[in-house]
């Protein structure tokens, strides 16, 4: 509530035109550049119709007023519409000068300028059913408790894991919607320190109502002690994360070895075998083969040496078939039976 008190200082006070600093400042001196239009054009309306109850009364003293209108009569002396159109002119002005400042005020709150010397913290906000997440730039995540150092600007980022949320803090006035797969963002700057709820204001679900987290606003020394202690635990758990993972990969790459190892070890061996086994399997085919050739050209000789003869020799075809040999032409016909039936014994 703005008391009298507080709206007559800020009135003493030089305003500018379009008045910059935190949201909460902003919005105060919109509500009251509207709360001093408000008031005026109240106190002017009142006064007008006051003037006239008071100037057209009628009392049995005074009798009928001079210049009072009869019923049904129509008024003459209006001056031709004069008064009419100064009050409309008056009202249009000050209705599109009034749009147009809150416009190029709301404009500034949505793009502040930067500030000089210091880069504005920037917190990532999550929703989800039903609580929020908050992602600091150290990468440190709380649950339902935001905290911030006290007069400086703070800009969120706001998003949803789930469904459509509504994040806002009305005591600070920052409220922006949290979309699934978009972010939004919105900044405040906590002037006090103290504790203030942040509230959803999208209906998400049956624990919508109980979807609240605490801002609490810190020092800045006592804010940069906390910082600094979530800091070191984020590195802790990063250097762990690195050296668990480090050991994982070292024992997963002596296993891969030794897996390979061993695999080569078998693949090896198989190909040794299969190799020295192809290489037995070739040498004892010559030396079969190289045998039976000797033993072809033996054979083939004696029969020869038997086809020289004068007396016919008999060579063993098959069982119980004699085939008869004869000098001369007779000669190649009885070698090449020998050799046949020599291969089908072997």
């Amino acid at each position: 509530m703005v008391t009298f008190v507080t709206l007559f200082g800020w009135l003493a006070v030089p305003m500018q035109l379009v008045p910059e600093g935190s949201r909460t400042v902003v919005f105060r001196r919109i509500y009251t550049v509207f709360l001093m239009l408000g008031t005026l054009v109240s106190i002017v309306v009142v006064a007008y119709m006051l003037q006239k109850a008071y100037k057209y009364r009628a009392s049995a003293a005074k009798g009928r007023a001079e210049g009072r209108p009869e019923l049904g009569e129509l008024p003459s002396g209006g001056g031709g519409g004069r008064k009419l159109f100064l009050s409309f002119s008056l009202s249009a002005i000050i209705v599109v000068s009034l749009i147009t400042w809150t416009y190029f005020t709301l404009l500034n709150v949505e793009n502040p300028e930067p500030i000089q010397d210091e880069e504005p913290m920037t917190v990532e906000v999550v929703g989800h059913q039903f609580y929020w997440e908050f992602v600091y730039p150290n990468g440190h995540s709380t649950r339902g408790t935001l905290r911030v150092p006290e007069d400086r600007r703070v800009r969120l980022v706001v998003t949803s894991g789930d469904v459509f949320h509504n994040f806002g803090i009305p005591e600070l006035r920052a409220k922006t919607d949290a979309i699934p797969g978009q972010e939004t963002s919105t900044w405040f700057v906590a002037e006090e320190t103290g504790t203030h709820q942040a509230n959803c204001y999208e209906l998400c679900g049956g624990g919508h109502s109980h979807m609240t987290a605490e801002v609490v606003v810190m020092s800045e020394s006592r804010f940069e002690s906390w910082y600094a202690d979530t800091t070191n635990d984020s590195t802790n758990d990063t250097t762990n994360d690195t050296t668990n993972d480090t050991t994982n990969d070292t024992t997963n790459d002596t296993t891969n070895d030794t897996t390979n190892d061993t695999t080569n070890d078998s693949t090896n061996d198989s190909t040794d075998d299969t190799t020295n086994d192809s290489t037995n399997d070739s040498t004892n085919d010559s030396t079969n083969d190289s045998t039976n050739d000797s033993t072809d050209e033996s054979v083939a000789v004696s029969v020869a040496t038997t086809g020289q003869s004068t007396t016919p020799t008999s060579v063993t075809a098959e069982p119980g078939t004699m085939v008869s040999t004869a000098p001369g032409a007779d000669a190649a016909r009885t070698i090449a039976a020998a050799v046949r039936t020599h291969e089908e014994v072997m």
